[in-house]
């Protein structure tokens, strides 16, 4: 099933430009390859957080680390962000198969 969405015109010459330049071959390419980037700066953001604190986001949550590092701004900013970053993947991969697979 295909569906028209409109978008700004803006945004549609971007694309033009991107598909025309060679960058991408069509609209759909270009989807998958943000979805693609999304799912790698999330993949990112988990290695650096477990390089960080030397442990997995499990072991981070298991071990109630916020409450131990005494519940700093950067620590909580860092849980919520490592936590997005082991859950919205899940929905990118999900995306990226219903791209790719038709």
């Amino acid at each position: 099933m295909t569906v028209t969405v409109p978008i700004p015109w803006e945004i549609a010459d971007v694309m033009k430009l991107f598909i025309e330049a060679g960058i991408v071959k069509s609209e759909e390419e270009l989807a998958v390859q943000e979805v693609k980037r999304r799912i790698l700066k999330y993949e990112l953001m988990i290695r650096v957080f477990e390089s960080s604190y030397k442990m997995s986001f499990q072991k981070f949550e298991e071990q109630d680390m916020v409450e131990k590092l005494g519940h700093t701004w950067d620590v909580e900013r860092d849980y919520f962000d490592w936590e997005l970053a082991t859950t919205e993947p899940k929905s990118f991969k999900e995306i990226l198969r219903r791209l790719t697979c038709g």
